[in-house]
This record gives C-alpha cells, structure tokens and sequence, in this order.
C-alpha cells in the first residue's frame, strides 16, 4: 500500500497474486461455491487486466507526466505508470 494512504482496494486488487488469495479464501471458507468464485475471480482479473492495459496505452504518449490532485489517493497511478 503506498504510504498507508487507504487505497488498498484500488491498489493492490490489481496484482492478481492478491485476487487469486482472496479468491482462495472464500473457496476455503465455502468449497461448495468454489466454481461461481473461480468465475468470479477470472472475470474480474480480465477486466482489470483490460483496464491497466488501458491506462498503460493511454499514458505511454502523454508528453506531460505531471498529474495535480488534492487527495493522495492517485500515487497508485503515479508508481505504476511513471507519472509524477
């Protein structure tokens, strides 16, 4: 988490390390639904996946690199896609 600024959900979903844990978590907890989690989890992590593709394509030809915001909420974007 960057700076223990509260964007764990925005920040770390993204790493599919963390979405297959919590996948694996609710599948331990209920093995009966393991299947409608499993689904679950592949949808969402193509989605996010789709989505940092997205950003990455969006941002590689941006010239300024400078983004101004008043929560820091945003340094996520900032480390993972070289903007300051």
């Amino acid at each position: 988490m960057t700076e223990n600024n509260g964007v764990f959900i925005v920040e770390q979903f993204i790493e599919e390390t963390e979405l297959e844990a919590i996948k694996d978590a609710f599948v331990e907890c209920d093995s009966k639904n393991a299947d409608y989690y499993t689904e679950n989890f592949e949808k969402y992590k193509f989605e996010l996946e789709k989505l940092d593709k997205e950003y990455s394509d969006a941002l590689v030809s941006c010239e300024q690199k400078n983004i101004v915001t008043v929560h820091r909420a945003f340094n996520y974007l900032c480390n993972r896609y070289g903007l300051t």
